[in-house]
């Protein structure tokens, strides 16, 4: 019996009347016997009942638990699509597909509202290309003539993503479209990330058409650790375009956000969490809205403007992993 006290588990001798455990000298600083059951000083262990005489084995981990793991790479998106459940009247599903999503939300036709190009439906589309497995979308109620398009209807899609725990990733493609609204909604975008208990990162654009120096003039309107900015946007193939049209109407602009998140998920599933999304392949891309130079990047990314690039060879890359922190512990 002297080594069973070393031993994960413990051993019960029960006698006439009285029962003694024997357990490790870390867990018990004493035994208590009594008749027809065991007791034990400590409060946090259970306490047993034996009612005959016999051996009893009980198993008692003394190791420290182990930490639980938690999804990373789950993410969601808030804008508008064509039908389906607003965000303030349903809590969002998860969407494990593109086709479920055209199932709920409609396909990649063009919104009844300017600018019409279907961000969001396009952006569920990159997310699964790019590798994303699981997408949560937060549909914000379509401005029409009797009611315009407000900040409440934002802010009330990411207070119902709020209540779901596995989002780890959140974007607003499309939303740098929205005139006056722009910057206000990539700023609740970011508090929603930085929210006590959230655990959210940001993934957010700079506007289409602004050159290197407007960028960082852009990105210098925010600060935070939970926050990146891509820039600039993302050249993919139309899918509704045909072989007459015109070879500008062969290829849209997509905000990066969507792709990005998808990236994101893939370098978390395939290589995990301690593995920067910089250096991955756009697999979609079919170019970029513009050809970002070395020297370009050497103003860019100190700045914390995260670029998307070429290079022959190596084809369309993410080629930074900034926040958009003014912090140096968090760049």
């Amino acid at each position: 019996m002297g080594r069973a006290a070393a031993l994960p588990y413990q051993i019960v001798v029960g006698r006439r009347c009285c029962a003694a455990v024997r357990r490790p000298r870390s867990a018990l600083k004493e035994f208590v016997p009594c008749a027809g059951a065991v007791h034990s000083q400590r409060s946090d262990l259970p306490m047993p009942e034996y009612l005959a005489p016999g051996v009893y084995v009980e198993e008692t981990s003394f190791r420290s638990k182990s930490i639980e793991g938690v999804p990373t790479s789950t993410t969601a998106f808030v804008g508008f699509t064509r039908r389906g459940p607003l965000a303030t009247a349903r809590s969002p599903k998860p969407l494990t597909s593109f086709a479920e999503f055209e199932r709920i939300y409609g396909g990649l036709a063009n919104l009844r509202f300017p600018p019409k190009t279907n961000h969001v439906a396009h952006a569920a589309k990159g997310f699964f290309e790019e590798g994303g497995r699981r997408l949560y979308v937060a549909r914000v109620r379509s401005p029409n003539t009797k009611a315009k398009e407000s900040i409440k209807d934002w802010q009330g899609a990411l207070d119902r993503l709020a209540a779901l725990k596995d989002v780890a990733i959140v974007a607003a493609p499309g939303a740098t479209e929205r005139g006056r609204l722009a910057e206000s909604i990539q700023s609740r975008l970011i508090a929603h990330a930085e929210a006590v208990g959230a655990y959210r990162f940001a993934v957010l654009d700079i506007p289409q058409g602004k050159t290197p120096s407007e960028a960082i003039a852009y990105l210098r309107n925010f600060d935070s650790k939970n926050a990146a900015f891509y820039y600039p946007w993302i050249k993919v193939p139309n899918p509704s375009a045909k072989p007459a049209d015109p070879p500008a109407s062969q290829s849209l602009l997509l905000p990066p956000s969507g792709l990005i998140g998808g990236i994101y998920a893939r370098s978390d599933i395939e290589r995990g969490v301690f593995k920067a999304p910089a250096n991955e392949v756009v697999r979609n891309a079919a170019g970029f809205e513009r050809q970002i130079t070395q020297a370009e990047q050497d103003t860019l990314n100190p700045a914390g403007v995260n670029c998307l690039r070429f290079f022959a060879g190596r084809g369309n890359r993410v080629w930074g992993a900034r926040t958009a922190s003014s912090d140096p512990e968090w760049k």
